[in-house]
């Protein structure tokens, strides 16, 4: 059954249908469905942006419903963990989505408190042909 959330590409039954999350991030020109978020004439990549949520331990952000092709998109979610025993390494989060992105799909970022950076990096071509880069600070989203 297809509910509308992923976790690196495992669909998770519990995130459809959950009530609104607690979130600051709510503003007059967001209409809530849910916990989804709808947004009207501002570009796909500030829409994706404009959904992300920090709850249960991740981040969840939304590939908005009405994105043409929303399989062109390329969303590179990166970052680095660094532990107190000294152990480091770079993380990359839906890597497999990329080709694959589905629009009105929910997608979650499992949140490690270890991590020193994670940045959302979003292209897209857009109706005029021209590309389109938006990069976002997960860690400011998920404090």
């Amino acid at each position: 059954m297809d509910d509308g959330c992923r976790d690196g590409g495992i669909l998770q039954r519990q995130c459809n249908g959950r009530s609104g999350p607690g979130s600051s991030r709510a503003d007059g020109d967001r209409k809530r469905r849910g916990w989804r978020c709808r947004f009207r004439g501002i570009s796909a990549a500030d829409q994706i942006a404009k959904s992300i949520v920090s709850e249960n331990g991740g981040i969840l952000f939304e590939i908005p419903e009405g994105t043409v092709q929303p399989e062109t998109l390329k969303i590179h979610i990166s970052g680095r963990v660094e532990y107190e025993d000294g152990f480091s390494a770079s993380v990359h989060y839906l890597e497999e989505e990329n080709g694959n992105w589905k629009a009105g799909m929910i997608y979650f970022i499992p949140y490690d408190p270890a991590c020193t950076e994670l940045t959302m990096d979003i292209f897209y071509t857009d109706r005029n042909g021209a590309t389109v880069e938006r990069s976002v600070d997960l860690l400011a989203e998920a404090e």
